[in-house]
């Protein structure tokens, strides 16, 4: 998405969000109940963010590619974002918005994504809080599951 279609999204979020659109790179605190929060990162795909991957992506505990879903860019942009993640990790969301509505509308093509295992990619759809909820949910259970493996 382009950085003010990112900014128009995160106005409606609690806390709302103070995006620059001038920068590539932004960290933001999501707070949740009062004693665990989330650091996220917010890139807008650039050569600047392409050529700092290799050095960010080994940090990040998982990838989310948000994309306008009535975009035909944005739509376009997600297939090459996610082909370029999958070369540092494997845990990578999407995510689709509608939000700002757009005058000149394309409906998505994008409905399945697999990884390089054959599996389907899970496409969040709900609010973005209930977004990072459910990608930090399935983040504690897979930890839960190596913490077992490694027994």
């Amino acid at each position: 998405m382009t950085p003010e279609m990112i900014k128009a999204n995160l106005v409606g979020l609690s806390p709302a969000f103070e995006f620059n659109t001038s920068s590539s790179i932004q960290k933001f605190i999501f707070p949740r109940d009062g004693v665990t929060k989330m650091t996220i990162w917010i890139a807008c795909q650039d050569a600047i963010v392409h050529e700092l991957l290799p050095a960010i992506l080994p940090y990040m505990d998982a990838a989310v590619c948000w994309y306008h879903d009535h975009s035909a860019l944005s739509c376009l942009k997600v297939r090459n974002a996610v082909s370029t993640l999958e070369q540092y990790t494997d845990m990578i969301w999407l995510m689709n918005t509608v939000i700002p509505k757009l005058r000149m509308k394309h409906y998505s093509k994008i409905k399945k994504m697999y990884n390089k295992h054959g599996f389907q990619r899970e496409l969040l759809t709900d609010t973005l809080s209930l977004n990072f909820e459910h990608i930090l949910h399935h983040l504690q259970y897979s930890l839960q599951i190596q913490k077992h493996v490694n027994r």
